[in-house]
């Protein structure tokens, strides 16, 4: 015999086991979807990597949660780190980098050098 007391569902009969089991299925019922309302649910049917059109029940935009879930862009994602490689970050890049070869340019043409 072990020294651990014994577990409450030890202690009853298989036919209070069963309704307990019966009373939490019953209790679980209205959570979720119910399988037949997964059945007549509208599809996603996007493109899967098979090559096949996907068989998950669509969110309300049209597509289920693994091809067009929720996702967060620009500032309000977690994978957001700086703007280093934004349009405006890059353009305002470009300018300077011209800026400053004119500027070099024009200081050797001043010197009397070969550009």
């Amino acid at each position: 015999m072990s020294d651990y007391p014994m577990h409450p569902i030890q202690k009853m009969s298989l036919s209070e086991i069963g309704a307990l089991f019966r009373r939490h299925r019953e209790s679980r019922q209205g959570t979720g979807r119910q399988p037949t309302q997964l059945t007549v649910a509208s599809r996603c049917y996007a493109q899967t990597r098979k090559g096949q059109a996907c068989k998950s029940p669509a969110m309300p935009n049209g597509r289920c949660r693994m091809h067009g879930g929720m996702s967060l862009a620009g500032r309000n994602s977690p994978r957001y780190k700086h703007g280093r490689y934004t349009k405006s970050a890059i353009a305002e890049q470009r300018r300077l980098s011209a800026l400053l070869t004119s500027a070099n340019h024009n200081l050797k043409s001043m010197r009397g050098e070969q550009p």
